[in-house]
């Protein structure tokens, strides 16, 4: 997929919609593996996202986007997004994320809870519903932002100073890249967690007292890894396919 580039964001635009997680309290320590945003889960089909965020919200306005292939011709869908309400006002968005390859599953979603100027959302209260669907985050800034990961072999990183006892540790704090427009909303997209980590996820409050906004990117690292790794490939054969077939003209032909 086509990479925008954008600088790494630490504090998002603010922007303004009812909150909840809606999900029961789960166990302190829980499997990122596991995680879902509105009830969409990573690996699933381009179909099946679509069924999913309806599922979530019959109200959402479904947009699905094609993008240039990078292993052949034609285009493949990387995109499908659910929106309702607006960005200057009380709205939701849902965005999900597609490999090319390894069959063209949903590596990334990502969301933004939108919530009107004058009736922001306490912070506490959304950080208890947060910690209430995913248990204690491995990592935590003073923006504020709380980020969950897991390592390559999907073990829970619960611990934040192990980041500080190895900081070369590739799965160490998650960041947000840049931003993907679709209509009025503007989702967090870009790189989120490192390429061979496990299943990572950010939540950011927006402001440390009161919110008018909360985003979420929910990303599996292997998969995306395994991703770029098919397209590194088709790109280095055809490479090595060029590179032989001038070599075989030039044994052919005169150099002049």
């Amino acid at each position: 997929m086509t990479r925008q580039s954008r600088t790494i964001v630490r504090f998002l635009l603010p922007v303004a919609a009812f909150f909840t997680f809606g999900a029961p309290s789960r166990a302190q320590t829980p499997n990122p593996q596991d995680f879902d945003i509105a009830g969409i889960r990573l690996g699933i089909t381009v179909e099946q996202a679509k069924a999913a965020i309806l599922a979530y919200n019959p109200t959402m306005t479904i947009t699905v986007k094609q993008s240039a292939s990078q292993i052949g011709p034609g285009t493949f869908t990387s995109i499908v997004a659910g929106t309702t309400g607006s960005a200057s006002g009380n709205g939701d968005g849902i965005l999900v994320a597609f490999t090319e390859t390894q069959g063209n599953k949903a590596y990334m979603i990502s969301r933004v809870l939108h919530y009107e100027n004058n009736s922001p959302a306490s912070v506490d209260v959304l950080m208890q519903q947060i910690t209430a669907k995913y248990g204690k985050p491995s990592y935590m800034t003073a923006d504020p932002a709380w980020s969950w990961a897991t390592d390559p072999t999907g073990s829970f990183i619960i611990d934040s100073a192990a980041y500080k006892r190895n900081p070369t540790d590739p799965c160490g704090n998650l960041e947000i890249g840049y931003f993907l427009s679709v209509g009025q909303f503007a989702f967090p997209y870009g790189p989120t967690a490192k390429q061979n980590c496990g299943v990572g996820l950010i939540v950011l409050f927006g402001d440390p007292k009161l919110s008018t906004h909360v985003q979420e990117v929910l990303v599996d690292g292997q998969l995306e890894s395994a991703n770029l790794a098919a397209i590194k490939k088709v790109e280095d054969d055809k490479e090595a396919e060029r590179l032989q077939q001038l070599k075989d003209k030039t044994q052919q032909q005169s150099p002049f």
